[in-house]
């Protein structure tokens, strides 16, 4: 008897492990899916999956076209990602960031594009909409509005709302274009509005709160606006997230609470900068970025900060946010995951490392996309990059370059000297006088560097300082002396080998090996000729010649 009860034990447990997990899988079903700019119709750039990390670069799509400042995020339905650069509108396979199709637009995509079923929704500059089918690139209608358009489509419940640069909103059946209904508004919008249950909220030029009702009829929506709020002074406000009855908005130096009952703000808590792009919503926690790079997370019931991450990187697009991931982009390239619940680092990657040589530095000015399937991003080029948890990454971080910098007879100037991995040949001489500071730039294209992964030896030396720029992905090791009395002295004469370790956050592990030598005989350098050049081009040359060949 006791065999069968737990036997039907067993049963039981294992039925119900089977509906729990049918019951996660429906929850996460559209945890593949980034439909709007941000996501969802009110506006929370939240997705429901759980990302394993660290993640690693899948793939990149570069566009025929390079654009110097690509400010359009993309959009998936899970099978392909579509973005615009130009006039141009790609769809990306998700697995392989293959070119499944492309289609040129008549005129300039100036904002993200939507996704309703089958069909891809763009807007251009000069007033036109239309749709693709999402599978074949295929126009499927078109729309011509009464001026041009610089705020995202937006979707909800079936209907596509189009804003002009002139304030006019064209109500559109998404599924045939058709015009449903035009409202002139106070003025034009430069938000995309978020939703809540039967109203939009939306910010205008001239920075103001307009909330605008819907009232669905036997023949559809028509649309009213509700109330006209001013939201005070301060730099352009952020992308709203309406949360019935609140809409949270960034203005100035404070996350603004808005109540739609009363029409005003009625909470606002102080940030340390300006509140740039978009923030997140994460049931009870808003996670909004700053512009000097300070990123937040605050309890929107009790208006407390819950945890703060400075970031030291500049911010001009948004914050983005899985189940329990914060994703932040930083102006210099750099792609953050915090933890939702503390706010550490937990994984961050350069653009630009996949190409380590390329003179050209890659920029970051909007917001990422978070799926089940990865993050995307664009760059300021107009590349795309996937990110994803499924991949294998083997290779070290690369060695790119190493210069030793020693003072010039001209103490306000430095030189360069370039260096390879230790050799068996003779190694560079230079004179010992301080400062000397030995640079060692590293990329990894595959999870990225990992900056507590560093380790420095050096003979001669009992401790090496170092410090990581992770814009430049330079290591940057002070070679001195120690004194104890905080003066230097030239290094002694004689063979110094330098070894650095590194360690990319997937735990691969690279280690390289540099020689110099130390001969207090020869003199300081002279510093680097001017030469004449137009302006704007580099005005000195910085690297010297070797000394002793």
């Amino acid at each position: 008897m006791r065999s069968r009860c737990t036997l039907l034990l067993r049963y039981a447990v294992a039925w119900l492990m089977c509906i729990h997990l049918s019951i996660t899988t429906i929850a996460l079903a559209g945890a593949d899916k980034w439909l709007l700019f941000r996501n969802t119709p009110d506006g929370a750039a939240t997705c429901e999956a759980s990302l394993r990390f660290p993640l690693f670069l899948k793939w990149k799509f570069q566009p025929d076209i390079v654009t110097r400042r690509h400010t359009i995020s993309p959009v998936t339905d899970g099978e392909n990602v579509y973005y615009a650069c130009g006039r141009t509108i790609y769809a990306i396979n998700c697995d392989v960031g293959q070119l499944s199709w492309a289609y040129d637009a008549p005129q300039t995509i100036t904002c993200p594009l939507a996704i309703a079923g089958d069909l891809v929704i763009a807007a251009t500059s000069g007033g036109h909409v239309f749709a693709l089918k999402a599978k074949s690139g295929v126009l499927e209608w078109t729309f011509r509005a009464q001026a041009g358009i610089g705020v995202p489509p937006f979707l909800f419940d079936g209907y596509l709302l189009v804003l002009t640069h002139t304030g006019v909103a064209h109500l559109i059946d998404v599924a045939h274009g058709d015009e449903l209904a035009t409202v002139q508004l106070p003025t034009s919008v430069v938000s995309i509005p978020a939703k809540s249950s039967d109203w939009l909220s939306m910010i205008t030029s001239n920075r103001r709160m307009l909330i605008v009702g819907l009232k669905r009829h036997d023949k559809g929506v028509s649309i009213e606006v509700l109330a006209n709020s001013p939201l005070g002074v301060g730099s352009a406000p952020t992308q709203p997230i309406a949360q019935s009855p609140f809409v949270y908005v960034g203005v100035g130096r404070s996350l603004c609470i808005y109540d739609v009952r009363w029409r005003k703000i009625t909470r606002q808590v102080a940030l340390p900068d300006i509140a740039i792009g978009a923030q997140a919503l994460k049931e009870k926690t808003i996670y909004i970025a700053t512009r000097s790079g300070t990123v937040h997370a605050i309890d929107v019931e009790s208006g407390k900060e819950i945890w703060q991450q400075n970031l030291k990187q500049p911010i001009y697009s948004g914050v983005s946010a899985s189940a329990d991931s914060v994703f932040v982009t930083a102006a210099s390239g750099l792609v953050y995951a915090l933890s939702a619940e503390d706010g550490k680092v937990i994984w961050r990657f350069k653009l630009g490392d996949e190409n380590p040589y390329d003179e050209g530095r890659a920029r970051i000015y909007s917001p990422p996309v978070v799926t089940s399937n990865g993050v995307y991003v664009t760059s300021s080029d107009g590349s795309l990059y996937a990110f994803c948890s499924d991949f294998i990454d083997s290779t070290p971080p690369v060695f790119v370059s190493a210069s030793l910098r020693i003072p010039s007879k001209d103490p306000t100037r430095f030189v360069l000297y370039k260096l390879a991995e230790a050799t068996d040949e003779k190694p560079t001489q230079v004179p010992g006088y301080p400062p000397i500071k030995l640079l060692l730039t590293l990329s990894d294209a595959g999870s990225g560097i990992d900056p507590a992964g560093f380790q420095a030896t050096c003979t001669r030396l009992p401790k090496l300082p170092f410090e990581f720029d992770e814009t430049k992905g330079t290591l940057t090791l002070d070679i001195h002396v120690p004194t104890g009395k905080g003066v230097r002295r030239a290094l002694p004469d004689g063979e110094y080998l330098v070894v650095v370790t590194s360690k990319d956050y997937a735990g691969n592990i690279g280690r390289y090996r540099l020689r110099f030598q130390i001969n207090n005989s020869l003199p300081l350098p002279s510093p680097p000729e001017i030469a004449p050049t137009t302006p704007g081009a580099p005005t000195t040359s910085e690297y010297g010649a070797p000394f002793g060949g």
